[in-house]
């Protein structure tokens, strides 16, 4: 510039002498739970694309953050979310923590793929499995009453008992025994390969020391596997591994439910009428449109919310990686509530078409004490989802014709009837 007398010698002189301020800053720190776990298995490539949406995974971040902090004074200080696009399994959006640097309480642990207990959110697929094999229906009866295998006595979440309840009541209201009732039925080795084929890779590496206590939680899972769950459960029952990164897309499908059996759940999971819906949420929450499962595990040390529409699927854990119990923390209290604000902000009064019963299912009246097949004496009868040539056909009992004296102090037999009545 002085050569070619842009500015006067003075002046130059002057931007010479000025201090040059020169710092570095700091990099960009997005999403780090997964820039490290994809760094760590892509060590040598310099770029690394997800399927991440940037305006949902800061929505997501920003409200994780902002509700964790509201439980804090609870004593609550961790939370993992898992955002997944249904059609394409991508997913869409990750926080492995709601903050990070928060080197106290552990923040840079992942709750994404911590193990962790399920609690009851592994349930509806129980019930389904059942369904399939044709042994239930959602009107078929059930006893909800004390019982013990071998040593091994489940309760109910509140310690008291229900007497004959339908299916439909059972996984609604999340009710221990009859889920360990179908768990007998179907078998723990058939309910185990189920969860193998959908992704739990913990499940399948214990799976011989796996009991009837696994539908309650007795087992280890990640957020992301049983956020996939619940993914197969809006997608007709087929599974398909998630995408993290963009062009690399696993193909496997694996049918693990029919498409009947999914749809069956769907319709219990989105009814409104439920024990775990947070308190007080008809004035503090708008309840989106969605199909969701609670869990809370033994000790109160994780809480559960999967929730799914057509279009997506939101995985909620809310806890401390401590393990550290909290007599508060129920997954319809601490995670629920997220859950729904997640689907508000991401996909609010949402015009996807809900599900649809697929070709597969049917409907029949059955009588409403049983939940079979209605026999000549039944006088009250419900309608009732069923698949047919796979759901039971067994008729009803519970009420039959019985001959008795005149009297009608004896009650006969067909073979000992007396003669001199006719």
């Amino acid at each position: 510039m002085q050569e070619e007398k842009i500015f006067d010698i003075a002046e130059i002189n002057d931007a010479l002498n000025e201090p040059l301020l020169a710092k570095r800053v700091a990099s960009p720190k997005k999403i780090p739970h997964l820039a490290i776990r994809l760094h760590t298995l892509f060590p040598d490539s310099a770029i690394i694309s997800t399927c991440i949406v940037s305006t949902i995974q800061e929505k997501t971040e920003q409200i994780t953050s902002n509700y964790l902090k509201r439980l804090y004074s609870k004593n609550i200080f961790n939370g993992a979310v898992l955002v997944i696009d249904n059609k394409t399994r991508n997913v869409i959006g990750y926080v492995g923590s709601n903050d990070y640097n928060d080197v106290l309480h552990a923040g840079q642990v992942d709750g994404v793929v911590a193990v962790r207990s399920p609690g009851s959110t592994l349930k509806p697929l129980v019930y389904a499995i059942a369904f399939d094999m044709g042994h239930l229906t959602p009107h078929s009866t059930i006893s909800d009453v004390p019982v013990n295998y071998l040593g091994y006595s489940p309760e109910n979440f509140n310690s008291s008992f229900n007497g004959k309840v339908t299916i439909e009541k059972s996984l609604a209201t999340s009710l221990n025994i009859p889920a360990v009732k179908t768990m007998s039925k179907i078998t723990v080795p058939v309910f185990i390969e189920k969860l193998s084929e959908a992704g739990f890779k913990q499940i399948k590496k214990d799976k011989k020391k796996l009991g009837l206590s696994t539908v309650l939680g007795g087992c280890g899972v990640r957020l992301e596997e049983l956020t996939n769950l619940y993914a197969t459960f809006a997608s007709n029952g087929v599974y398909n591994p998630i995408n993290y990164l963009k062009g690399i897309n696993d193909t496997t499908k694996i049918s693990v439910i029919s498409p009947a059996s999914a749809y069956m759940v769907t319709d219990i999971l989105s009814q409104l009428i439920r024990p775990d819906l947070p308190n007080n949420y008809q004035s503090n929450y708008h309840t989106p449109k969605v199909a969701w499962k609670t869990g809370t595990s033994y000790g109160r040390r994780d809480a559960w919310s999967i929730g799914y529409n057509s279009k997506y699927t939101i995985g909620v854990w809310v806890g401390n990686f401590s393990g550290q119990g909290i007599p508060e923390l129920t997954g319809a209290d601490m995670a629920t509530p997220l859950l729904f604000e997640l689907f508000n902000t991401i996909d609010y009064n949402s015009t996807n078409n809900w599900f649809i019963p697929p070709e597969d299912l049917s409907f029949r009246l059955v009588c409403s004490e049983s939940g079979k097949v209605p026999s000549d004496f039944c006088t009250h009868t419900v309608s009732d989802y069923f698949i047919p040539k796979v759901s039971s056909v067994l008729k009803c009992n519970h009420l039959k014709e019985v001959f008795v004296s005149v009297d009608e102090k004896i009650s006969y037999c067909m073979s000992c009837i007396p003669q001199n009545n006719f």
